[in-house]
């Protein structure tokens, strides 16, 4: 996918999100708006887990936040592994059954990311 077309989709889905967001849902879960801090730019970004979100997330997880249900959390952002990966996708799975597909049609592994408020 081009850049300006993921700058795009982005840009529109934050948008639809502050306007809707409290009412949107996923497979019947409350839709995420997720900040993370760029990994290579240091700017803040916004995305309703689109592209590029996991590698920020992952290089600079103490500049997370998370907006679901009209509440703003600032999170600390874990990825899990092993058994405890397993175990978390599992129940994600189970509460998401249209993710499994996921990792039927990939040859990696789902990064799976535990999100906790700061306190």
């Amino acid at each position: 996918m081009a850049p300006w077309v993921r700058a795009t989709f982005r840009y529109m889905s934050v948008g639809m999100f502050r306007l809707f967001g409290q009412r949107m849902r996923i497979q019947g879960r409350p839709l995420l708006l997720l900040t993370t801090v760029g990994a290579k730019t240091g700017r803040v970004r916004e995305t309703t887990l689109g592209p590029a979100w996991y590698v920020n997330l992952a290089r600079r997880p103490d500049g997370a936040a998370i907006d679901v249900d009209g509440n703003h959390v600032a999170v600390n952002a874990d990825s899990l592994v092993g058994a405890e990966r397993d175990r978390a996708w599992k129940r994600i799975v189970a509460l998401a059954p249209g993710h499994g597909k996921y990792e039927q049609d990939t040859d990696r592994e789902i990064p799976v990311v535990r999100l906790t408020p700061r306190g």
